[in-house]
C-alpha cells in the first residue's frame, strides 16, 4: 500500500507572504479542487436574533434516509498519471464540531483516514482514488452545539488522473445554525454571514513530485498458516497433479509448456470460426455500462464504491471451436471460456489442446465457446457488471441468445445435460465461471478457474451478497447443500494483494483461492487445487504446463447420454 504524507501550516499569513508564485499551468492540473465548497444550508430564514446554540433543520433534508442530509461529487484530478502531485489547499469555512479515529490527527482541525466518531454532527470528507486516502476537515476533541471558523492550510499528495469524491454528510437532517453570525473574511456571503455551514477549500500552489513505484504483490509461501495442506510434485519443469485425485497441490517454480500446446502431424484439427453480437441485438446488457474514472469507496459502506457510469452500445465477438470429431446432428459437449480474443484474432490455444485432447480420448469431442466480455473491467465497465456480479444473471444470457446463435451459425446442437457442460475463466472470468454453475447447477456442472476473483469486486453493491464473490468461501458455499459441481482452481504465490482503492480485507487473491480449497474440501466437493510458485496472477508460464492436465481433470466422469 503507498504511503501518503501530509503536511499542515497553522502560520498562513506567513506562509502566504513567503510562497512563491504558483506555477498557473500546475494550478490548472488540480481545477477540480480550487474553489470546491461544502455547504450544509439551513431550511429556514436567519432569524435576526438567532437563539445561542440553536438547532436548524437543513435544506438538504428529505424523507429517503438513503440520502438524507448528504451528498457527493465526484471529479477528476488532472494532470498526468505518471505523476504524482503536492497540492496545499487552503481550508476555509465555518463549521460545527466533529470527531474521528482510527486515523490521523494534523494540526488542530484536519484528520487523515480513519472514520466519524459520532452519528449527529455534519462529516466534511475529501476521498482521493490515487493514493487511496481520504481526509476530514472539521475535527475537534469534542463535539457540541457550538459553530467556529476554519482557516488553515494542508498538503496533499494526489496522482494524476485519480478520482476525487467530495462528500458530505449531515447525518440527522439537522445542524447548529449559524447563531453567532460568523463572517468568513474574503469567502461569500461576506461580508454577510452564511445562513448555515460551509468548507471551501482554495488551491494555493501545486507542485510535481516523483510518482513512487507501485509495489509488486509479495510472495505468499506455501506453508503459510492460512494454505491448505499442500502436496509437493518434484519440481520438476512440466510435472503436473494426477487427473484422478482430488485435492491441493503444488508446482514450479519452472515451468515447461506441455507437449498438447503444440500441433501434432496427423491429428485432425477443429475449425475456429468467429461471429459478433450487437448489445443493441440484445434483450440482457443492452445498454452496457462504462466509466470515465475509477471510483471512490462509499464513506457509508467500506464494502462498495462510489462510480459514476454512462451508458454505452458495444459488440461482442464469440469464437466457437468445433472439433473435427463432431457428428452432425448429435448432442455435443462444450465449454464456455471468458474474455474471449476479439474479431480477427483467434485464440489458438485451446484449440490445439483439444485437437490433442480429444484425438488421445482424453476428453470428449467438445465445442468450445469463447466469449469476449462488453468491454473495460471491474467496478462501472461492462465487463465487471457480467463477471463480478453474484447472480445467474450472465449464464442466462449466454443461453438464451450466445448459445442459440452459436448453434445457428455453425449448425452443431449443444447438449442441454449440464454434465456435459463447462465453464473457464481468468480473474474476474473465473469467478464469474462459478457463478454460472453455483446459480445454475441446472445449467453447468465443470468448473475451471485460474486466479479466480472470489474476492468483494461486485458493483453495485448487492445487500443479499455483501461480499461480493469473497462470499462464496465466506458463506455460500459452507452454509449451503453440496452442489453436483467439480471445480479445478490454480492461483499463482504472487498474486493480487489490494490492486486497488478498496481496503476491505476482502481482496487477497492467494487468500480468497486457499478459502475457496479448504470449504470445498470441507463440504466434499470433488475440486483440485494448483498453488504455482514463481506465478502472478493468471499463473503466466504456468498456465500452458497445465492446462491440459486441467481439462483432462475436469472431465473426469463423464458419459454422454
Amino acid at each position: 500500500m503507498l504511503s501518503l504524507r501530509h503536511i499542515l501550516s497553522l502560520s498562513l499569513p506567513l506562509l502566504i507572504a513567503t510562497s512563491a508564485p504558483a506555477d498557473e499551468s500546475l494550478k490548472k492540473v488540480a481545477a477540480a479542487i480550487d474553489g470546491y465548497r461544502f455547504e450544509f444550508p439551513c431550511r429556514d430564514p436567519m432569524p435576526e436574533n438567532p437563539k445561542p446554540g440553536a438547532d436548524g433543520i437543513s435544506a438538504r433534508m428529505t424523507n429517503d434516509p438513503a440520502t438524507n442530509d448528504k451528498f457527493t461529487d465526484v471529479r477528476k484530478f488532472g494532470g498526468d498519471p505518471a505523476k504524482r502531485y503536492k497540492v496545499t489547499v487552503r481550508v476555509r469555512g465555518v463549521v460545527e464540531p466533529m470527531m474521528y479515529k482510527d486515523g490521523q490527527q494534523e494540526g488542530e482541525r484536519f484528520y487523515i483516514g480513519g472514520t466519524p466518531n459520532n452519528a449527529t454532527y455534519n462529516i466534511y470528507q475529501l476521498s482521493v482514488s490515487s493514493p487511496s486516502s481520504h481526509f476530514f476537515f472539521n475535527r475537534d476533541d469534542k463535539v457540541g452545539h457550538r459553530i467556529f471558523t476554519i482557516d488553515y492550510t494542508a498538503s496533499l499528495e494526489i496522482d494524476g488522473g485519480a478520482t476525487l469524491a467530495f462528500h458530505g454528510d449531515g447525518q440527522n437532517g439537522h445542524m447548529i445554525t449559524n447563531f453567532s453570525k460568523l463572517v468568513v473574511p474574503g469567502i461569500p456571503p461576506a461580508p454577510q454571514p452564511y445562513n448555515g455551514q460551509f468548507i471551501q477549500l482554495d488551491v494555493v500552489d501545486v507542485a510535481e513530485m516523483k510518482k513512487p513505484e507501485r509495489p509488486q504483490p509479495p510472495t505468499r509461501p506455501l506453508d503459510a498458516p492460512s494454505a491448505p495442506k499442500f502436496t509437493r510434485l518434484d519440481g520438476k519443469p512440466g510435472a503436473v497433479p494426477p487427473v484422478n485425485t482430488d485435492g491441493d497441490y503444488v508446482i514450479g517454480p519452472d515451468y515447461l509448456p506441455a507437449p498438447e500446446t503444440k500441433v501434432v502431424p496427423g491429428v485432425p484439427q477443429g475449425k475456429v470460426q468467429q461471429f459478433q453480437i450487437d448489445s443493441k441485438d440484445c434483450k440482457l446488457f443492452n445498454p452496457g455500462i462504462a466509466r470515465e474514472v475509477f471510483g471512490i469507496v462509499d464513506p457509508k459502506n467500506p464494502k462498495t464504491l462510489i462510480v459514476e457510469t454512462h451508458p454505452v452500445d458495444y459488440k461482442r465477438t464469440v469464437t466457437v471451436y468445433v472439433p473435427a470429431q463432431y457428428s452432425a446432428g448429435t448432442a455435443a459437449p462444450f465449454i464456455v471460456t471468458h474474455d474471449g480474443p476479439g474479431m480477427g484474432k483467434p485464440d489458438m490455444n485451446l484449440a490445439r489442446i483439444l485437437d490433442n485432447l480429444i484425438a488421445q480420448k482424453r476428453v470428449p469431442a467438445m465445442v468450445a465457446i469463447m466469449i469476449s466480455s462488453g468491454g473495460g473491467d471491474a467496478q462501472g465497465h461492462e465487463r465487471g457488471r457480467e463477471y463480478d456480479t453474484m447472480s445467474g444473471l450472465y449464464a442466462e444470457f449466454i443461453e438464451n441468445e450466445v448459445l442459440p446463435l452459436v448453434e445457428k451459425n455453425y449448425s452443431v446442437k449443444l447438449t442441454k445435460d449440464p454434465e456435459g457442460r463447462a465453464t473457464m475463466g481468468n480473474s474476474s472470468g473465473g469467478s464469474a465461471a462459478l457463478a454460472m454453475a453455483w446459480y445454475h447447477p441446472d445449467l453447468y456442472h465443470r468448473v475451471l478457474t485460474f486466479s479466480g476473483t472470489y474476492v468483494n469486486q461486485q458493483w453495485p453493491f448487492n445487500p443479499e451478497t455483501p461480499d461480493g464473490a469473497w462470499g462464496f468461501h465466506n458463506k455460500l458455499i459452507p452454509e449451503s447443500p453440496v452442489k453436483p459441481l467439480r471445480i479445478w482452481m490454480a492461483v499463482g504465490d504472487r498474486d493480487l494483494l489490494n490492486p486497488n482503492v478498496m481496503r476491505d480485507n476482502m481482496h487477497d487473491w492467494v487468500e480468497a483461492n486457499h478459502r475457496m480449497a479448504k470449504v470445498l474440501k470441507a463440504k466434499g466437493y470433488h475440486y483440485q487445487y494448483v498453488y504455482c510458485l514463481n506465478a502472478g496472477h493468471g499463473i503466466g508460464p504456468a498456465r500452458p504446463q497445465i492446462l491440459p492436465q486441467a481439462l483432462e481433470w475436469l472431465w473426469q466422469g463423464y458419459a454422454a447420454k
